[in-house]
């Protein structure tokens, strides 16, 4: 399947208008009471999660029938074109207010994004990109070209991390990863959303992100808008990435390749 440029924006319109409609009711019901369901292992879904897929596949539905859906709590299939959705990007910062959540939207050919909407309600901030395209933020009601950070000096890098906290079995090998990383690097955060530090590697704020264990929800969206910014784009062994990859490193092109050896020379 071949998607010229004409189509690509039709699509893109789309995702930011649906993006906009779910952020919009995320922040309406940011401090209400709602109820919270355990759904696996250290793993939580709201009724606001809930809502918040609805409205966006009711909406893709609508407008379009020709593209499936693939979303983190109604599921479906990832298949030629697809939709795929993170309704709640940052479900535990919601529930905590910690205003570090928002809505995840990919349109995705086969297991490569094509386009990608992420919106955050409560800090207003709408990133987006298309393939081959730029990357690109909306906030006060201006619009900014998205470019990566241009440190070089791994000791002067600022890294973004997240942990697998929700798959055990992963995380001996990535704890002996960051205490590496921790040894060469000026600092890590970790803030509770993989959208939110893909994001934040697009527009500079973090030289690099790496994580183990996410889902294609979690990634797609903010991987091509990273990359898009002009990030080196990999799993973190360095092979090639998919929405499908059991990891993900996103990192300006200066320092990708001292980090990539860092994190896999930790197990040797």
């Amino acid at each position: 399947m071949i998607i010229d440029e004409k189509e690509l924006y039709h699509y893109l319109k789309i995702a930011k208008k649906a993006a906009l409609l779910s952020g919009n009711f995320l922040r309406k019901n940011y401090k209400k009471i709602y109820k919270i369901e355990e759904k696996g292992i250290r793993d939580v879904v709201t009724e606001i999660d809930k809502k918040s897929e609805k409205l966006v596949k009711d909406y893709f539905q609508k407008h379009t029938p020709e593209v499936n859906f693939f979303g983190e709590e109604f599921g479906g299939k990832i298949h030629n074109l697809t939709w795929v959705v993170d309704p709640l990007d940052g479900t535990k910062n919601y529930i905590h207010k910690i205003p570090y959540f928002g809505v995840s939207i990919a349109l995705c050919l086969d297991l490569i994004p094509i386009v990608g909407v992420v919106y955050f309600p409560l800090i207003n901030k709408l990133y987006w990109a298309a393939s081959d395209s730029g990357a690109f933020l909306k906030i006060n009601n201006k619009v900014l070209k998205l470019h990566v950070s241009k440190i070089d000096n791994i000791s002067q890098s600022f890294l973004a991390t997240g942990f697998p906290h929700s798959k055990s079995h992963l995380v001996s090998n990535y704890i002996v990863e960051l205490e590496s990383i921790l040894k060469n690097v000026s600092a890590v955060r970790r803030l509770g959303s993989a959208a939110y530090d893909l994001c934040s590697v697009a527009e500079g704020t973090f030289d690099a992100f790496w994580e183990y264990g996410l889902e294609s929800w979690d990634m797609a969206a903010g991987a091509l808008i990273a990359k898009e910014a002009g990030a080196y784009l990999c799993t973190a062994s360095g092979k090639d990435w998919n929405v499908k990859s059991d990891s993900i490193f996103v990192s300006n092109q200066a320092i990708s390749k001292q980090l990539l050896d860092i994190i896999n020379s930790a197990h040797s």
